[in-house]
């Protein structure tokens, strides 16, 4: 076993050992990012509706991904943090019962979704002309919703390991392969927005068999033993402390979702397809954000578990700079050419008038959003549950959710927009008080609550 790969995380000058452990999921989840991008693009020749309808079924796919992270983000850093103390059974342990739990849950979630999804897009349709295609789109990725888990699962335990790079190139493949299968599958054989999600289904299959491979392989540090498939009372309270936070926020931002796709279907499909297409568009900064903060978490895991505080605030300070350099960058992008972009998408003339000002409105403090993310990845990494639990749900739920609704009746359509910068703004401050906190904590070397 090569135990550099580990080690290395406390020893390594800081920047290039974030580049290098971020690098891999950067570009693994900007692939994510590319996918949906080039999917909408070819969903979008299809017509405005049909936009409209991926934008009704993202809150699904947010609540598999929420569970996906829930295990697999809570694994990931419990594993690190047992790296970093030498303790390696354990680490082996929460990876077994890490796969257990998730073959369970994916089929649980698999047979809800079959039966309650037309339900479900009625209720938040309010009767849009944009539910058959979500129908017809979302009927067929319920059935791939167990790869889409386990390949979520697995990239944050190879990430935990110091292996990033298999995560990478799994995702990478799987993207390439669904651009690839997207317009045979659409256009040639005549299948529409259904056809997106077959290609969608079969690159995720594909992505999961290099990581099977991977895991299965001498390189890994971390194998399947059937006899460590239950948790421990302790693996699950750990596990749970650094999951939930990612799970709550997932959570949080389907419900939140669903609820301004309900408000904005009373408006009409161009208003869901103006969301749709700015939901795409700005996956393209935020995927590298949570890259970036998927190559931070075993760092400050490791560092953490090691009791190097000195070195866990200096891997938080290199990342906040690289991230908000990310979110800058997408800021002047969109306030600058936000017609480029929706055209990209659509050549509704509505939708181009009514997307401008508001891609505008709804990024407006985008620069702020990097710092509140990796915020609240802090303290996933370290096992601290409260605090995560918390600054995931800022921007969501506690500023964002009270805001939408008062400000969608003051200002109508514009107000729903409005939330946004607001929800950034609040959030963002929310974590700077609790972080202060905290670090002085470290300085003073007090235990953390």
């Amino acid at each position: 076993m090569n135990d550099n790969r580990i080690t290395r995380m406390g020893t390594e000058k800081m920047l290039p050992l974030i580049i290098s452990f971020s690098l891999p999921s950067i570009i693994s989840m900007t692939a994510m990012a590319l996918y949906n991008v080039v999917d909408t693009i070819f969903v979008g020749r299809l017509g405005t509706e049909a936009i409209a309808g991926l934008t009704l079924i993202m809150p699904l796919q947010m609540f598999v991904l929420a569970f996906g992270l829930l295990i697999g983000v809570g694994a990931a850093s419990y594993i690190a943090r047992n790296l970093g103390a030498g303790q390696h059974g354990q680490a082996n342990h929460t990876f077994s019962s890490a796969v257990f739990m998730g073959l369970i849950l994916s089929a649980f979630i698999t047979l809800l979704g079959i039966s309650q999804l037309k339900p479900l897009l009625e209720i938040i349709g309010k009767n849009s002309r944009a539910i058959p295609q979500a129908y017809n789109y979302g009927f067929v990725i319920v059935f791939g919703i167990p790869v889409m888990m386990f390949n979520l699962i697995l990239s944050q335990c190879a990430r935990a390991e110091g292996n990033p790079n298999i995560a990478m190139n799994s995702q990478l493949t799987g993207t390439l392969l669904n651009i690839a299968l997207d317009p045979l599958f659409i256009f040639t054989l005549k299948m529409g927005i259904r056809g997106a999600a077959v290609a969608t289904v079969i690159a995720n299959t594909i992505a999961l068999f290099i990581l099977l491979l991977y895991f299965m392989g001498p390189k890994s540090h971390l194998k399947f033993i059937s006899k460590q498939m239950c948790p421990t009372r302790k693996i699950l309270k750990e596990s749970g402390k650094a999951g939930i936070p990612s799970f709550t926020r997932h959570i949080a931002a389907s419900f939140v979702i669903t609820l301004t796709n309900s408000l904005l279907a009373a408006y009409g499909v161009f208003a869901l397809a103006v969301m749709g297409i700015n939901n795409r568009l700005i996956m393209m900064f935020f995927m590298p954000i949570i890259g970036t903060g998927q190559g931070f978490m075993p760092i400050a895991g490791y560092n953490y578990g090691a009791k190097n505080l000195v070195r866990v605030k200096e891997a938080f300070r290199t990342t906040v700079k690289l991230v908000t350099v990310i979110c800058t960058l997408g800021w002047v992008l969109i306030q600058l050419y936000p017609e480029f972009f929706i055209k990209i998408f659509s050549s509704d003339p509505r939708v181009i008038s009514e997307g401008i000002p508001s891609l505008r409105m709804i990024n407006a403090l985008l620069p702020l959003v990097g710092f509140q993310i990796i915020g609240a990845v802090t303290y996933q990494a370290i096992g601290k549950g409260l605090a995560g639990f918390i600054l995931s749900i800022a921007r969501q739920v506690i500023v964002f959710l009270p805001v939408v609704l008062i400000f969608k009746v003051l200002f109508g359509l514009k107000g729903i927009f409005l939330a946004f910068p607001a929800a950034d703004l609040g959030a963002s401050l929310l974590t700077a008080i609790w972080l202060r906190h905290t670090f002085k904590q470290f300085d003073s070397k007090k235990p953390l609550k």
